[in-house]
């Protein structure tokens, strides 16, 4: 199987040997697969769960698939692997946050108090935004909408979208350390 070309490979997952294909191109892509996975997740062990996760997607769908370059496949599946995992990481922590800043019966007084300043800080600073920057900001953080959505919403388009939330960003951060 080493001697076999990507394409080679390709083919003979949607034939009998199949299980010898996918360990060829387990054995060339994995650490490439790793590295990125690495670079997005910047931690160990998710990357080796993303790892394992993005191969037995690519056990059941490759034969599905007619691919040219199987290394610029497997680069692009991994990359939205990772980023639906960050976004879905992202949500959680979102949520743990808005938990945590109820306040539980035996909670520290302070530590509501500070988050509550945290929070009235940087409500202060989104109201400090122009039109739709702030709209753009609001829609995409606060109530989880995707870029598709905002645009469809506002009737700006997805560009102009993703440029109001940098530069609304950028804006915030001035606003909240000056």
């Amino acid at each position: 199987m080493k001697q076999r070309s990507d394409r080679e490979l390709v083919e003979l997952m949607k034939g009998n040997s199949r299980n010898h294909a996918f360990a060829e191109i387990y054995r060339r892509y994995a650490s490439l697969s790793y590295g990125v996975c690495l670079k997005y997740l910047g931690n160990r062990h998710d990357s080796l769960d993303a790892v394992t996760d993005i191969f037995e997607s690519l056990l059941s769908s490759l034969p599905h698939y007619q691919i040219d370059n199987l290394a610029a496949w497997l680069y692009k599946l991994t990359t939205n692997h990772c980023l639906m995992k960050l976004r879905s990481m992202k949500r959680r922590s979102q949520h743990l946050y808005l938990a945590a800043s109820e306040t539980p019966k035996n909670e520290n007084p302070t530590e509501t108090e500070d988050i509550k300043e945290r929070n009235a800080i940087i409500q202060d600073a989104v109201n400090k935004l122009g039109g739709l920057q702030q709209q753009c900001i609001q829609l995409f953080y606060f109530q989880q909408k995707t870029y598709a959505e905002i645009s469809a919403e506002t009737g700006l388009s997805v560009k102009t979208v993703k440029s109001h939330l940098q530069n609304g960003r950028i804006k915030l951060k001035k606003i909240i350390k000056p």
